[in-house]
């Protein structure tokens, strides 16, 4: 053994060896950072597929139509089955025009945010991956979330996209005062173990539409 090691403590011996090992280490070379590649890659099924299953997987509640027609008729009986008539809040001038045909009453004064139970409301995209629901205040999200017991999403297949990440690169203009990103309906276990309701609706319903042109 080198003399000069035994006249040191073992400590110091150790400390010696690992400060020799680092400075003999080789010098790492750190990858750059992938922003390109899509994080999430479907697996044979197609997009629709995958985030119905992801968002009932939430909570959520889907409803495929065709079409407009059948997106009108599933609105309706939406809306007598549950015994929304005259409880519905919508400010979102794309889905009154879907009210309208569908000849339900709403209500779109900010007093009616707090009386009505039920929001209706578009969002920005449909997220895949996660099966969450991108909305903002430009379709009155931020009084609908806050609110409305329930919600009712109006959107299209060619809303869904990959993932969130698709949407910032692709989307155009500027956002609007708030965006908010739909993960499942909020709840909480109190102390004694006893699943509680969170903020925010109860019930979540997405409308999906195939073919938007078609009526």
């Amino acid at each position: 053994m080198d003399a000069a090691l035994q006249e040191i403590t073992p400590k110091e011996r150790i400390l010696k060896r690992i400060r020799e090992a680092l400075t003999a280490a080789p010098v790492p070379v750190e990858r750059a950072i992938d922003l390109d590649s899509p994080v999430f890659v479907p697996a044979g099924a197609t997009l629709d597929v995958v985030f119905a299953e992801n968002f009932v997987h939430r909570g959520g509640r889907f409803v495929y139509c065709e079409n407009m027609e059948e997106a009108l008729q599933s609105l309706r009986f939406l809306v007598e089955e549950n015994g929304w008539r005259d409880h519905i809040f919508c400010r979102d001038e794309s889905v009154e025009s879907i009210l309208q045909w569908a000849g339900i009453p709403y209500g779109k004064e900010p007093a009616d945010g707090v009386l009505k139970k039920t929001g209706i409301c578009a969002c920005r995209c449909l997220v895949a991956n996660d099966g969450s629901i991108l909305f903002d205040s430009a379709s009155a999200g931020r009084r609908i979330f806050a609110q409305a017991e329930t919600i009712v999403f109006i959107a299209s297949v060619e809303q869904i996209l990959p993932d969130l990440r698709t949407f910032w690169k692709v989307r155009k203009g500027n956002l609007p005062s708030m965006t908010s990103l739909w993960t499942g309906n909020s709840h909480f276990v109190d102390v004694d173990g006893v699943p509680l309701q969170g903020f925010g609706p109860k019930e979540t319903f997405l409308l999906l539409i195939d073919n938007l042109e078609k009526r």
